[in-house]
């Protein structure tokens, strides 16, 4: 049987490792981002998985993400291939798909324009992988095979 002192260590030890390891796992899901903003101009934020967050030069972008802008606000995004979007005022997107595997082909990025202004530069993948959904039309890179309502190729 524990005494109260030796119960207290035993409960602080428990409290310490388990805090360690949220710090670690958060430490893991950061790293996980497949981009980040690299210049905010008044307010921009976004939301998902890793939860609500304003964003500023620096912050971790992440697969699942809705990036939201204000009436006034703009974030430049810069994807892990070089691929650069900027999210104009009053804008809002999801980042639906990101997957860079280095110099690989079958590279992947789909983002669904919600609603707004945005600029997209496409990076050092090739154009096949690139897909942008809005409302009223599907862009898909060169030979990007899109599927289904309106598509455009570039």
């Amino acid at each position: 049987m524990l005494d109260g002192s030796m119960m207290s260590r035993v409960t602080a030890i428990a409290a310490i490792s388990a805090m360690a390891t949220a710090v670690i796992s958060g430490a893991a899901s950061a790293s996980d981002g497949v981009g980040e903003a690299v210049a905010v101009a008044d307010a921009a934020s976004a939301s998902g998985e890793v939860g609500a967050r304003p964003l500023t030069g620096g912050s971790s972008v992440f697969a699942g993400d809705r990036v939201t802008t204000n009436g006034v606000g703009e974030a430049q995004l810069l994807f892990q291939d070089g691929t650069r979007m900027v999210v104009g005022p009053n804008s809002s997107l999801v980042i639906e798909e990101s997957l860079f595997r280095g110099n690989a082909t079958e590279n992947k990025f789909a983002v669904r324009a919600l609603g707004g202004a945005f600029r997209f530069i496409s990076g050092d993948s090739g154009a096949k992988g690139f897909t942008i959904r809005t409302p009223s039309a599907t862009i898909c890179g060169a030979g990007g095979g899109c599927t289904g309502g309106d598509s455009v190729k570039r």
